[in-house]
């Protein structure tokens, strides 16, 4: 334990065959009233870092974030998480995998309240090579890691508009599915778009537009 937060490293499988995939959770918690940062964390703070240490042959894949919240302070507006994040990576294991797997994570974080206070921590967990058998425990922090993980958006036909330092987002809602009453953009890259949240607008054609003024220090639209 850090100071006002928690980290935990978790892994999906007790044993797992050579060559198959696991996945690592990396559960941080800050206290109560106080907040971690996004992979975006907006106009301040810093993103948590992970750096892992993996048996010879093993390999990790891209990292899941949960959704964020804005988190605003005064001028500032902040992308991030009050309460439990759990940050989800695929580990594959060796082909040839023998005994148990050890896989270490250094993680570095900040947490915020009207301070912000630095954390590291120092994890391990392992896995043993054999049977795929399932962690006891997994299944609870699945339940509650899964729904907050973003899906993709293109049953919403996601259109984009650009202006002069701005772009429009539209997304029509699926057959039979209602648009919801408002809509938030979370940019995974900062100093893109402004970090403020803009309201979102229903057209009359039933589609939910999202207007995204461009950052000050942003040369121009991304391109993608």
């Amino acid at each position: 334990r850090s100071e006002h937060s928690s980290a935990a490293l978790a892994l999906s499988r007790a044993s797992a065959p050579g060559g198959s995939t696991v996945e690592a959770a990396f559960v941080l918690t800050p206290d109560r009233d106080w907040h971690a940062y996004w992979m975006n964390s907006g106009d301040s703070g810093a993103a948590p870092i992970l750096r892992w240490t993996l048996p010879p042959g093993a390999s990790t894949g891209t990292t899941r974030w949960p959704f964020p919240k804005r988190l605003v302070t005064g001028p500032l507006t902040n992308f991030g998480w009050e309460g439990e994040a759990v940050l989800l990576t695929d580990v594959t294991l060796p082909p040839d995998a023998k005994g148990p797997l050890k896989f270490g994570l250094d993680a570095e974080w900040l947490v915020c309240q009207e301070e912000c206070v630095p954390a590291s921590a120092s994890l391990s967990a392992s896995v043993m090579a054999g049977p795929e058998a399932v962690e006891p425990s997994w299944a609870a922090l699945a339940a509650r890691a899964l729904p907050r993980l973003p899906s993709p958006g293109t049953a919403w036909n996601p259109v984009v508009t650009a202006g002069k330092r701005s772009l429009t987002l539209a997304l029509t809602p699926p057959a039979g599915r209602a648009a919801p009453a408002a809509a938030e953009f979370f940019p995974e890259e900062g100093g893109v778009f402004v970090a403020a949240a803009r309201p979102s607008r229903a057209s009359a054609e039933g589609r939910l537009e999202l207007d995204l003024p461009l950052a000050e220090e942003a040369a121009a639209a991304p391109a993608r």
